[in-house]
């Protein structure tokens, strides 16, 4: 009949899990609202081989990828975020000591040697990045990672960023 019994339009964590559990009709599926993004469980990374998920952009291997924040009130002609957020254009932002814990665990159970921040748009909110950086400085030191961030990103955070461990930002 078709070629995909379901398709996820939106955040997809929580409609794949009703699609899979059987709790949805097949077809397209989508969320009527965004999901609080602190609800949203740490990967199972247990169930995979890690040392076959290496993000590109990152200079050392094996490294880590996880999102800290989801989202962007930007209106870039080229960019497709909104789309993944709802047809929503905020930016979500994940408890900073959930965030660290995160980093932490990785560190210590997947011993990589980079983290990659997969965020949609890291800086747009910088009183979040700074103390989220703090954080992480505090807890695990200047371990190396990368991330993805917009243009208009001030010096003083690109600084603070590169004190933390920052070895590159997509931009």
């Amino acid at each position: 009949k078709g070629i995909a019994d379901f398709v996820l339009v939106s955040e997809y964590e929580f409609l794949a899990l009703m699609a899979v559990e059987g709790k949805s009709k097949k077809g397209i599926v989508r969320s009527k609202k965004l999901v609080d993004i602190n609800d949203i469980p740490w990967s199972a990374r247990h169930m995979f081989k890690m040392n076959l998920y290496n993000e590109v952009f990152c200079r050392n291997y094996p490294n880590i990828q996880m999102m800290a924040s989801r989202g962007c009130p930007l209106r870039c002609s080229y960019c497709n975020i909104f789309t993944m957020n709802n047809f929503q254009r905020i930016h979500r932002k994940r408890n900073i000591g959930n965030v660290a814990d995160e980093m932490q665990f990785c560190i210590d159970e997947y011993k990589p040697k980079e983290l990659y921040l997969d965020d949609d748009n890291i800086d747009i909110s910088p009183q979040w990045l700074s103390d989220l950086l703090d954080e992480k400085i505090k807890r695990i030191g200047d371990f190396p990672f990368t991330c993805m961030g917009h243009v208009n990103v001030k010096e003083e955070l690109l600084e603070k960023m590169k004190k933390a461990g920052c070895v590159g930002i997509k931009l």
